[in-house]
């Protein structure tokens, strides 16, 4: 499991709203039509500060989030330092799952919106990681045996950990998302852009694609040595029977020129150049021919 949490406070008048963010990621899942992606917005994982959000802890005001503006922001900034807008896109989709949160963004066509494309669509690269901001509403602190008792969910999550038993932790039971962002290190090391894999259809369709290149090749090779053996036959045939070779031209159709009648032999062409003498005849080579062809 590979997480890496950033939380950062914005204090107001009357509370503090938390961010928490992941990073990570790896390009995949990429509409470059539509200019999507699909990452993990938040899991299970304990993050650097001890703390878990739990996805049911998103169920209340999902709706409500992707009902309004639903922002998707570049590293928490609401604007740039010039005032120009910070945000790079919308979330336009959202699954909770029992370990997860999985997310649907997509980008906008501004200059700041265009940086953040490139990075999550760029084949070669390892795209964007993710990070949400919310408003606390309910959570819990109490040791990890205690969670784990009382939120199965969490229980492979500080099993892997390796945190002791009876250590501190926070888990969040209800937010109110603000917004969600794309930055580079953040802190839940399990929100990441996701890689596509591969469906049981696809693999399906790869392994009789790999069965019809398997057969071809299996023909070739069994057309190849077909005319390989069609060769040797034929050179044993014209070794036994050398003595027919017939070394006199063709005859000349009835009215055509001959120049060697002419006085010109075979290698002087009526130019004057030099014309190749053609090659003896043998009664093997229109078989030779005839099968080369079939």
């Amino acid at each position: 499991m590979s997480k890496a949490d950033t939380i950062i406070e914005h204090k107001t008048t009357e509370s503090a709203m938390r961010i928490k963010g992941v990073a990570g990621g790896s390009s995949g899942n990429i509409d470059t039509v539509n200019r999507t992606i699909n990452g993990i917005a938040s899991t299970v994982n304990i993050d650097r500060h001890d703390e878990i959000v739990l996805p049911s802890a998103f169920a209340a005001r999902a709706q409500k989030f992707l009902a309004s503006n639903a922002p998707f922001l570049a590293s928490h900034q609401h604007a740039t330092e010039t005032g120009e807008p910070a945000q790079i896109g919308w979330v336009t989709a959202m699954r909770l799952e029992a370990d997860k949160v999985v997310c649907t963004f997509k980008f906008a066509q501004t200059d700041l919106g265009e940086q953040w494309w490139k990075l999550a669509s760029d084949p070669a690269g390892k795209g964007v990681a993710f990070s949400i901001g919310f408003m606390p509403l309910t959570s819990t602190r109490k040791k990890a045996s205690d969670l784990v008792a009382e939120f199965p969910e969490i229980k492979a999550t500080v099993a892997d950990s390796g945190i002791k038993p009876d250590a501190q932790l926070r888990v969040y039971t209800g937010i109110e998302l603000y917004e969600i962002s794309a930055v580079a290190a953040p802190s839940n090391r399990e929100s990441v852009q996701l890689r596509a894999t591969p469906t049981t259809e696809d693999m399906r369709n790869f392994s009789e694609i790999l069965a019809a290149i398997k057969s071809e090749i299996k023909d070739v090779k069994n057309t190849v040595q077909t005319v390989s053996d069609d060769v040797t036959i034929l050179r044993q045939q014209i070794s036994e029977q050398g003595d027919v070779w017939d070394d006199s031209p063709p005859e000349t159709p009835s009215g055509s020129h001959s120049h060697q009648a002419d006085g010109c032999d075979d290698t002087t062409a009526p130019d004057g150049g030099d014309q190749k003498a053609s090659p003896p005849y043998s009664p093997f080579a229109d078989e030779l021919f005839a099968r080369a062809t079939a």
